[in-house]
């Protein structure tokens, strides 16, 4: 019942993901005015806003214009709700849980930003920083995993990481215009890696080597099926979204497996 209740409020944050990504790169506030058909304008009735129910409802299309409304919409809101009650499912009904929450809201908002935009806006960044002090100022442990024993406070753990993260990126990024030419790594993934330390901790070095994986493989794909060309710009966030997800959820196993290959 838990995980039903977590899947719900999910849907309702995945409704205002959509319009988060939506508004942000457009500078408009997600607050006011209320939600409207991008085709004809007029405002959505609050019957017509329930996540999922209300799409199927209405068939996809705005009420008064009948234009199509985009299924992303709908796949965003079942997205968060699964995510969520997965996260829940994962760390289970503890503090843990809120900032593990919060980051994958965050991630969601980056990840469709950066996919349509290749920009990750200050603001988002600036939001995560915040809510991890804020989450260490309220005592939550924001190492989500703590099985790595650093002999530090969370505070320094955390800060720690996001700053190594930055700076490994950032090294990434140098090496890569010295010798290639080109800009390899932009400034928004690099402080997306400080949000990221302060919410994984340690932990956070996994989720950029698991980005990096299924950057190759997804990169590999679309080239070797025509829909990227061979050199052409492909966003870097929304693998480092998918890697730290990966990470909340199956950190713990691949860093045993690791430690026991090693072994």
């Amino acid at each position: 019942m838990i995980a039903l209740l977590v899947f719900l409020y999910g849907l309702v944050f995945g409704s205002f993901i959509n319009v988060c990504a939506y508004r942000i790169p457009k500078k408009q506030s997600v607050l006011t005015p209320g939600s409207y058909c991008p085709h004809c304008k007029k405002p959505v009735k609050f019957y017509d806003n329930i996540p999922v129910l209300s799409y199927i409802i209405l068939g996809g299309k705005c009420r008064y214009c009948q234009k199509p409304i985009s299924s992303r919409y709908l796949l965003v809101e079942l997205a968060t709700g699964i995510l969520f009650s997965a996260t829940y499912l994962v760390l289970g009904l503890q503090w843990l849980l809120a900032p593990a929450l919060f980051l994958v809201f965050l991630l969601l908002i980056i990840f469709l930003i950066d996919l349509d935009n290749q920009i990750i806006p200050n603001g988002l960044v600036i939001t995560g920083l915040i809510a991890g002090f804020i989450f260490l100022a309220g005592s939550f442990k924001v190492d989500i995993f703590p099985l790595i024993k650093t002999g530090l406070n969370p505070v320094l753990s955390s800060v720690g990481s996001g700053l190594s993260a930055s700076g490994f990126l950032l090294a990434i990024a140098y090496l890569a215009e010295l010798f290639l030419k080109k800009e390899a790594m932009g400034g928004g993934d690099i402080k997306l890696a400080a949000v990221l330390g302060m919410f994984l901790g340690p932990y956070v070095f996994l989720s950029l080597f698991l980005a990096f994986l299924v950057g190759a493989v997804v990169s590999v794909s679309l080239m070797s099926t025509g829909s990227v060309a061979k050199g052409q710009a492909v966003p870097f966030g929304p693998f480092m979204a998918v890697g730290a997800v990966l990470t909340i959820y199956f950190g713990p196993q691949i860093w045993h497996w690791y430690l026991s290959f090693l072994m």
